[in-house]
């Protein structure tokens, strides 16, 4: 009967380690650091005008207090912040949720902008079982640097960039 006990015993601690840590960074090394950047034309549009449409967008899309606007000049055309998100990485069986952050720059000029992402890292928060906030506690903070986490986070910032677009192309400033 002891025999039972401790074989349950230890296959319990296998399977709640497993549980714990997930498939977060089991991907393939990544040997570039990531980064994504797009140059978008926004015709009929000044460098002001540009200026004031994504400082409004950043409002807007920058809901979490760890979102924020570092720097914004508008005589060199550049903002840039730190952008934050959550996203769930791995399979739903043995997955779990991240919180990842990396600067985004978005540099204007007359009829077009740049907006360049970079300099990910992300910290674990919780897994499958638990939901997105299950992590008691603070996990480190580590750099992106396995595919699995890469592709996620690329997915997020493309997201964002087609967002940030979609709002520069369809807001019409004189109208209003």
């Amino acid at each position: 009967m002891k025999k039972i006990f401790v074989i349950t015993f230890v296959a319990m601690g296998l399977f709640s380690t497993c549980a714990t840590t997930g498939s977060v960074g089991s991907g393939e090394p990544i040997s570039e650091p990531l980064t994504f950047s797009e140059i978008v034309d926004v015709e009929n549009t000044s460098k002001d005008d540009l200026f004031t449409r994504i400082n409004m967008w950043f409002v807007s899309s920058f809901r979490s207090a760890d979102s924020v606007i570092q720097f914004s000049d508008k005589d060199s055309g550049v903002i840039s912040g730190k952008y934050n998100a959550d996203v769930f990485v791995g399979s739903q069986a043995m997955g779990e949720w991240i919180k990842y952050s990396s600067t985004i720059t978005i540099e204007i000029r007359d009829n077009r902008y740049r907006i360049t992402l970079s300099e990910p890292s992300f910290r674990t928060t919780g897994n499958s079982f638990g939901g997105p906030n299950s992590y008691p506690g603070i996990n480190p903070t580590r750099s992106v640097s396995t595919s699995d986490v890469a592709t996620a986070v690329l997915e997020g910032w493309t997201n964002l960039a087609k967002n940030l677009k979609n709002q520069m192309i369809t807001i019409d400033s004189s109208n209003w």
